[in-house]
């Protein structure tokens, strides 16, 4: 269920964004704390949870997520995590 629900996420997102050339094969992911309802609409602003050791690709994840809100209905509202790599995108 959870694997599903990223995997749809990360269609939304890719739906959306273009990732960088200069992100892609360093292995960057950075894992992003969400506040979720059950209609996949964010409550608050996603927050970075791990940093991928690279501030400017924590940004564009961040960014990422928050202008693809609202995102697929979740298997269950409240706090989630997404890891949020590079080399999905």
């Amino acid at each position: 269920e959870d694997a599903a629900w990223g995997l749809a996420v990360r269609r939304k997102i890719g739906g959306n964004f273009v990732m960088p050339s200069n992100f892609r094969g360093r292995g960057l992911v950075a894992a992003i704390k969400l506040q979720i309802t059950a209609a996949g609409d964010l409550t608050g602003e996603p927050e970075i949870q791990r940093s991928s050791g690279d501030p400017y690709f924590d940004d564009f994840a961040l960014l990422a997520v928050a202008k693809s809100a609202p995102l697929p209905e979740p298997p269950r509202p409240g706090q989630l995590f997404l890891l949020f790599s590079a080399e999905d995108y």
